[in-house]
């Protein structure tokens, strides 16, 4: 209303200066009242132009809480028009004003839309008058972030009235509505999706806000930092970005707990890095921090730019049907852990003998990181000759180090076989994932083939008649699925090839993980469908799919897969009952409901059981145990225990052994004789004699008469 007193005087300002003070004439005056059409409601704080014919100068006036408006002119022809021709059809009449008289204009507004959204916004109980409601369209909620508020301006604003409601006419479709915070309350948000003929009522309810600050060190070496507080009852996320001096602070809602992490990021050297409160390194270690009222001291300590240190990696790339180097191969490393991310070059060249040299830089004591090598012709390949990036064998990394015999031997693709399978992998965001892949489980055996950077595929190498079943994947942030929109490896749609098949494609859902908290760790084992006991499985479980998501909700949250002995991890966003799906070519579909709270903390553990089923080629049962192999260790970094993996092909002694870096013994773990089977060892970082032993690089050495196998693991603490 102070606006419209202000334009009212601002109005007669000029036109007193048009027609000059010393004679200031009898005013006449215009009023009336506005109204909407389509049921006859007064249209608050609406605008109405007068424009005076004669000098052109243009008055807006604004009615009042019954949907009336006046104006003071001075003698003159006029012409009053709606001031709201977005939500409303234009309107306009002329009139003539004597001075003295009254000239009455109403105006019944047509709404341009159908469907409205409407609601009322109130704070401790009482409807908070003038509020701004911003209503911006979107194409999809899934994609819509704190960046895109950001970036983008509101299509409709509309003001609560002196009773806290507020109309807004809007088109069919989907909207995002935001109330921004104040001084007393929170910032509010929701999407909205309105149909036609149809209003969306919202009862908005403003939170009183706490506040949470601490201080951040070495802030001036990083190119931004953000301090995020993420709830574990509703899962909601604050954030703020600390000052110069490192001091932040982030309202968020009292009664409540909350992870706390800090991430900063330095763009020379494309290194990011995340820490939770009380400097732990995942959010399941972190102390959840309880703010009933203003809570301070939250502090953290980002390291020092000068503790960037290098390392590298080496190795060869050769062909496996001959040995050969291949040159002009590319080979690649990312971080393996996800929240603590180092990102470095995307990847290198092998030279004309097949070698590489990579370079990297990590904040890490001990790390690892993932490599794979490609390169058109051949088969990916994931290191340690793994298939995917999920399932790949992490590689263990120290500052200023460089690790050595890293190789990769890729497996050609064969040129003489009929028929091929092509398509495409793109996300449902339209954009093609960094790491696609699409993996073919037929009777010619499993074969992969990596997408290219317009998210192009062909696998190669299939005979007539061939039975094939496609999985696409895209790394941690997509969610796999089997061809044609399948999630269950026992509703998967197979095709039969007898021609090359195009135009294959895959469209994945993108989550985002940022909200994940904690993960829950689990183990599958096997039923043979004759026994219907769970034996020590032989099987390699590496393709099994998991996936994670909350009791009624429709998508899924997050997908993994377990490592070839049947363990898995996938991350979980907060407390609450959870689903969990374990599917894979071959096995019956497995699935299990559980719940984290208090008790189960974070870090839940589970076991699933699946039963195992006729595959496409009826003779690919259970595999026999012909090679004597030391698995890596898992998990890798590890804290407090870590358990590996040895499969022993005929009955023979054998030992497995811990040494540090030094090459000392530490532990032996088993010194004996073995069976012809598979077996599991688990290390919980102590010597022979129990003692608890230091954080750093360990490696442990399988010894039999076939020979010497030695591989590497980290503690970390």
């Amino acid at each position: 209303m102070n606006r419209m007193k202000w334009m009212v005087t601002l109005g007669l300002v000029v036109m007193m200066a048009i027609i000059g003070y010393a004679q200031v004439p009898q005013f006449g005056t215009i009023q009336g009242k506005v109204t909407s059409s389509a049921d006859g409601s007064p249209l608050i704080l609406f605008p109405v132009d007068v424009t005076n014919l004669d000098s052109n100068v243009t008055v807006t006036t604004y009615t009042d809480q019954d949907g009336n408006y006046s104006l003071l002119v001075v003698p003159g022809n006029y012409r009053v028009s709606s001031g709201d021709t977005v939500n409303y059809k234009p309107f306009y009449q002329d009139v003539a004003v004597d001075a003295g008289k009254t000239v009455t204009v109403d105006m019944a507004l047509e709404p341009r839309f159908n469907s409205a959204i409407a609601g009322h916004v109130s704070f401790k109980g009482q409807g908070v008058a003038g509020a701004s409601v911003f209503i911006y369209a979107i194409q999809d909620s899934a994609s819509w972030d704190q960046d895109s508020v950001e970036s983008s301006s509101p299509l409709f604003v509309a003001v609560t009235d002196s009773m806290g409601d507020f109309f807004q006419g809007v088109p069919a479709g989907e909207y995002f509505v935001r109330v921004p915070g104040s001084d007393e309350y929170l910032d509010w948000n929701t999407f909205v999706t309105v149909a036609e003929n149809d209003t969306q009522f919202l009862d908005i309810v403003l939170e009183e806000f706490r506040t949470l600050s601490g201080t951040v060190t070495n802030v001036e070496d990083y190119t931004w930092v953000f301090v995020t507080a993420h709830s574990l009852n509703t899962g909601r996320i604050y954030f703020s970005m600390p000052d110069m001096n490192g001091n932040y602070t982030i309202k968020l809602k009292p009664n409540d707990t909350y992870i706390i992490r800090c991430d900063g990021f330095i763009q020379q050297h494309r290194s990011l890095i995340t820490i939770f409160y009380e400097d732990a390194r995942l959010p399941f270690d972190a102390t959840p921090v309880e703010v009933k009222n203003d809570t301070s001291g939250i502090d953290f300590n980002l390291p020092d730019i000068t503790e960037l240190a290098d390392f590298a990696i080496t190795g060869m790339v050769t062909d496996e049907s001959t040995g050969d180097p291949i040159p002009g191969s590319h080979v690649a490393f990312v971080s393996y852990n996800v929240h603590y991310s180092i990102y470095n070059k995307a990847h290198v060249v092998a030279d004309s003998t097949g070698n590489y040299f990579y370079e990297g830089k990590t904040f890490l004591a001990a790390d690892s990181v993932i490599g794979f090598a490609f390169k058109d012709g051949y088969f990916v390949e994931f290191y340690d000759n793994q298939p995917t990036y999920l399932t790949a064998d992490p590689i263990p990394i120290m500052p200023n180090d460089t690790v050595r015999g890293i190789d990769f031997s890729l497996t050609p693709v064969p040129t003489d076989t009929q028929f091929t399978i092509s398509g495409r992998v793109i996300g449902d965001d339209g954009q093609v994932p960094p790491f696609g892949q699409v993996i073919a489980y037929s009777s010619v055996g499993v074969q992969y083939a990596q997408i290219d950077e317009q998210g192009n595929y062909e696998l190669i190498g299939f005979p007539r008649g061939s039975v094939v079943v496609l999985q696409a994947w895209g790394g941690f942030d997509y969610i796999p699925e089997f061809y044609n929109d399948k999630l269950s490896a026992e509703e998967a749609d197979t095709l039969i090839i007898n021609d090359h098949r195009t135009n294959i494609d895959f469209v994945l859902a993108r989550r985002d993980l940022s909200t994940a908290l904690g993960k829950v760790s689990g183990e599958i084992s096997v039923i043979s469908p004759s026994g219907g006991i769970p034996t020590q499985s032989t099987d390699d479980l590496s393709g099994v799919t998991v996936y994670v998501r909350k009791v009624g909700d429709t998508e899924w949250y997050a997908a993994g897969y377990s490592d070839e002995t049947g363990q898995f991890e996938l991350p979980i966003e907060t407390y609450g009952t959870y689903e969990i799906l374990a599917t894979g070519y071959g096995y019956e579909d497995a699935t299990k409901v559980i719940e984290v709270d208090e008790q189960t903390g974070l870090n839940p553990q589970i076991e699933l059981t699946m039963n195992r089923v006729t595959s496409i080629d009826p003779g690919d049962q259970a595999s026999v145990i012909r090679t004597t192999r030391l698995y890596n260790a898992y998990p890798n970094p590890f804290n407090p225990s870590t358990t590996i993996r040895v499969d022993i092909a005929r009955s023979q002694r054998a030992s497995l052994v811990i040494y540090n870096v030094l090459g000392q013994k530490v532990k032996v773990l088993f010194n004996g004789l073995l069976k012809q089977g598979s077996y599991k060892f688990t290390w919980n970082a102590t010597d022979d004699q129990g003692n608890r032993v230091a954080s750093g690089l360990y490696f442990y050495q399988l010894k039999t008469a076939e020979g010497i196998q030695t591989k590497a693991m980290v503690l970390m603490k």
